[in-house]
């Protein structure tokens, strides 16, 4: 499942970078753990091609607007969070800081 056109306001819980123990450590992906509006928490990641245009923002304690990204269903061998569903950001995601952390 992919949808684009999304949006979401949420708090960032948590941040860590995946990486792949077999392959020197090599980093996979940039994953964190929202908070949104409906209190409810939402895992997502980014794409380790994208990591450089997007860490800035992903701050533990930073509420960010994020649209147009991708929507997967929640694995069930992965899964962190109650929420169905987990966000993707692309090339095509756009993320606005409303508040930061400091």
């Amino acid at each position: 499942m992919k949808r684009y056109k999304q949006k979401i306001l949420g708090r960032v819980l948590r941040v860590w970078i995946a990486k792949n123990p077999k392959r020197n450590n090599e980093i996979i992906s940039l994953n964190f753990l929202i908070l949104d509006e409906k209190n409810e928490t939402i895992v997502g990641s980014i794409n380790n091609k994208y990591i450089q245009q997007f860490e800035e923002y992903f701050v533990e304690g930073n509420i960010l607007l994020i649209t147009d990204f991708e929507v997967w269903k929640t694995t069930e061998n992965y899964k962190i969070s109650n929420h169905r569903f987990q966000l993707r950001i692309n090339d095509q995601s756009t993320i606005e800081i409303i508040n930061d952390a400091e």
